[in-house]
């Protein structure tokens, strides 16, 4: 499991992408889900490798 200790260093995703982890949001919402009916899910920001 990723966490804060994880900020600035490579990481990889659950499709297979890599790149340096920037932040974790434990309170963010699911993009994929209605506005207004968003579930809270933690949220990790990662920069691409090469980007």
């Amino acid at each position: 499991m990723i966490d804060r200790t994880d900020i600035g260093h490579r990481v990889q995703d659950a499709h297979g992408r890599t790149g340096a982890l920037r932040d974790i949001d434990p309170a963010g919402e699911g993009p994929s889900d209605p506005p207004g009916n968003r579930r809270q899910q933690t949220v990790a920001f990662i920069s691409p490798e090469h980007g």
